[in-house]
């Protein structure tokens, strides 16, 4: 069994490996054993990401793993990259959920619960003013007002004032709600 030598930077996460051979001030020189591939059972080299997992498999048999996978995620009409869907995905989607009786019934009792429904209607005027005065400019997205990050999303503590919100961050967002319905 042949063996080879791989480097690694000291910021990096060693895998479990024999002590190092040489040390020096950035690198540490690790001796790696040539290990097998579970599936066609030749030796090959294994990347720190497969010594870490202990998952043996050859550049050959991932290759022919990953064109298998795409090809049988284009087959099922899934997204082959980027966890996305097509939107033609989207549209067969969509007219199998509404040919479906129960959910147009179910979607159009929403419908008019939101319409009929004052609060909610007022929700949605004051989340509709803010967004109107933010893309005109009369708003200034700024950041957050409890921890400083940049990215932000509006919130608004009383709907009869649809342009006084508070910016905050998604974490601090979504705590301040768990906060107002009592929960930890």
């Amino acid at each position: 069994m042949s063996q080879t030598v791989r480097r690694m930077n000291l910021t990096q996460r060693a895998p479990r490996l024999p002590k190092p051979v040489v040390e020096s001030s950035f690198r540490l020189l690790y001796v790696v054993a040539m290990k097998h591939c579970r599936k066609c059972n030749i030796g090959f080299t294994p990347t720190d990401h497969q010594l870490r997992k202990r998952d043996y498999i050859c550049p050959a048999c991932n290759s022919a793993f990953q064109a298998e996978y795409k090809r049988s995620r284009k087959a099922a009409g899934n997204p082959v990259k980027g966890g996305k869907a097509s939107t033609e995905w989207w549209e067969q989607y969509r007219k199998a959920y509404y040919a479906d009786p129960e959910n147009r019934r179910r979607v159009a009792a929403n419908q008019r619960r939101y319409r009929n429904d004052p609060a909610l209607r007022m929700k949605h005027e004051a989340r509709w003013q803010a967004s109107r005065a933010l893309k005109s400019g009369k708003l200034k997205r700024q950041p957050c007002s409890q921890c400083g990050k940049l990215k932000t999303e509006m919130h608004h503590p009383d709907y009869y004032k649809p342009l006084e919100i508070m910016w905050l961050c998604r974490p601090c967002h979504r705590q301040l709600h768990q906060q107002s319905k009592g929960q930890p």
